[in-house]
């Protein structure tokens, strides 16, 4: 087998071993698991269409691992980041540096994606250090 015909072979079963992985990891959601506002739970709060499209765009923020370890929980008017302890890696990140990266990002995204959308956003750091549950107050204001 020649080095070409090489390439594609581990092309085309890494291609299929991707596609696998982003079926098998999202098989059986729907969207009522993204979101109580979604699902039609009683007393959650109605988050705005401009403020879930800023959330969408934090969202791409690249993250240690792919963990995606932030989590938010709020109103329109006011965001609390924070992290969820079971995406921590304890192994390769002891001290959440790492978290405390991508946190960091998902915040710059969110930062960039506001006056887009027609919000002025500002923030408070309110974790003492990185193995805080809330990290961050985001403040909306539009």
């Amino acid at each position: 087998m020649n080095r070409r015909r090489s390439l594609l072979a581990l092309g085309a079963v890494g291609a299929t071993a991707c596609g696998y992985y982003a079926w098998h990891e999202r098989r059986g959601l729907t969207r009522a698991d993204f979101g109580a506002e979604d699902a039609g739970v009683p007393g959650s709060p109605a988050i705005s269409p401009a403020v879930r499209a800023i959330l969408e765009y934090a969202l791409l923020a690249p993250s240690g691992h792919n963990t995606q370890p932030w989590t938010v929980r709020g109103t329109d008017g006011e965001l609390r980041i924070g992290t969820e302890r079971s995406h921590w890696l304890p192994k390769v990140d002891p001290s959440n540096r790492e978290l405390a990266l991508s946190v960091g990002a998902f915040l710059e995204n969110l930062l960039i994606a506001a006056p887009g959308l027609g919000y002025a956003a500002d923030f408070t750091v309110t974790g003492a250090d990185a193995s805080d549950r809330e990290l961050l107050l985001v403040r909306l204001t539009g």
